[in-house]
């Protein structure tokens, strides 16, 4: 994120809280961590919105990287839900002869 971007983004959070007064050092540190490679300008834009909806007062730094890594969770499509597809089963019996096998290399036994 670029020095500009990070100002926004504190613009952003100050007129969201600003009943919040915070002091030019924590603007200042905030703007440097605000500028690390792990942080997008539109990711932490979401993340800042999603917590306008859910706090009252301008959030410590931890919450908004919790938050953060929550949105790139949700856009991430590896860690969503498998993709629908034919949920066609398996019969009866030849589930539970899959779950057995399955049990037995577990167990690394010959009975379970």
């Amino acid at each position: 994120m670029t020095p500009d971007e990070a100002d926004r983004i504190l613009f952003r959070i100050s007129s969201i809280w600003p009943q919040t007064t915070i002091t030019d050092g924590t603007i200042s540190i905030w703007r440097s961590y605000l500028q690390e490679p792990t942080y997008t300008f539109d990711t932490v834009t979401r993340a800042v919105d999603r917590l306008a909806g859910e706090s009252k007062w301008w959030p410590p730094w931890a919450t908004l990287v919790e938050t953060v890594a929550a949105t790139k969770r949700a856009d991430d499509s590896t860690t969503r839900g498998l993709p629908e597809g034919d949920r066609q089963c398996l019969p009866l019996a030849e589930s539970a002869k899959r779950a057995h096998a399955t049990r037995m290399l577990l167990c690394e036994c010959e009975t379970c």
